[in-house]
């Protein structure tokens, strides 16, 4: 970050702009940022537009990292729960396979396919994760096409919860990108054409990319966003609020701080039954596990006596 903003002083040193300046890091910024710039410095009121990217990355760093944040402890549970089961298998099951050879009783056929599981993890393991990873080698691949990244985003929203997570998330950047464009005189087809690549779902960025032709048109945003489908119907009618009252750039913004908000309660609603959902699930499991070693046993033992 030294060495780049090194170079940007050199150039405006030179005699650049911020804006031209900033330009051979484009990569390094948000879509949305030189253009956010340059037209502060083509309105005088560069002050004001550095203070507004300011708030809006830091919005969109803080939704980011309340995602990010609350997938932490699911993921915690999900490997130690894993690793109890991958223990139990490798260390804990084995230990009774001399107790039945003893006994000369058959081995029960319930525990006979723990055994079984039980040998394949300890002898095959490698062959395993060679298998995993040759699996996730070829899923990556086949989603590397852009063909398959759209599939896959278009499939992203129709699952039950994670699609109307994944909606309000990708709404409240929409709304906040392209209100901060219009707030500093960004024309409403350039904005669209900025804010449809800083949306990372792709069913919505190419829905907010067929918004041009019909804004074109002489179409309002509103009608056009609710014709796509994909939009909520709070967000659109808000937005309408918006244009028919000619404030529609305020009404953007605070439609990306109602959806902030949103996103943050629905991960709260998530968490608070995906972490049971999930106790409960392994919960079972081992259950079942020890469950079929004790049914195991005693039906060897009431044999044997």
């Amino acid at each position: 970050m030294r060495s780049l903003l090194e170079d940007v002083l050199k150039a405006i040193r030179g005699g650049s702009t911020l804006a031209s300046a900033l330009d051979p890091v484009r990569a390094e910024l948000p879509v949305y940022y030189i253009g956010l710039v340059r037209a502060g410095e083509t309105g005088g009121a560069l002050d004001d537009v550095l203070s507004r990217l300011a708030s809006t990355l830091e919005d969109a760093t803080a939704l980011r990292e309340t995602v990010r944040s609350a997938m932490y402890y699911p993921s915690f549970v999900l490997v130690m729960s894993g690793a109890t089961l991958l223990a139990m298998f490798m260390i804990v099951i084995p230990e009774f396979r001399p107790l039945f050879e003893d006994s000369g009783s058959d081995i029960p056929p319930s525990l006979a396919v723990l055994l079984a599981i039980s040998d394949g993890l300890r002898e095959y393991w490698w062959a395993i994760l060679a298998a995993m990873f040759v699996a996730v080698m070829l899923v990556r691949v086949y989603l590397g096409g852009e063909a398959a990244k759209h599939r896959r985003d278009r499939w992203m929203l129709r699952l039950p919860v994670i699609g109307e997570l994944v909606t309000k998330i990708e709404v409240a950047r929409f709304a906040r990108t392209l209100g901060a464009l219009l707030v500093h005189g960004v024309l409403i087809l350039t904005a669209l054409s900025i804010t449809a690549e800083a949306v990372a779902n792709r069913e919505i960025a190419a829905a907010i990319k067929g918004l041009s032709s019909k804004l074109g048109g002489g179409e309002g945003l509103a009608g056009p966003l609710e014709d796509t489908g994909l939009f909520p119907h709070l967000a659109v009618q808000l937005i309408r609020v918006g244009e028919e009252s000619g404030q529609m750039e305020a009404m953007l913004l605070r439609v990306a701080e109602i959806y902030d908000a949103e996103v943050k309660q629905s991960l709260q609603r998530i968490l608070s039954l995906l972490v049971p959902i999930m106790t409960i699930v392994i919960g079972l499991l081992v259950a079942v596990i020890i469950g079929t070693m004790l049914e195991a046993i005693l039906s060897t033992y009431a044999i044997t006596i």
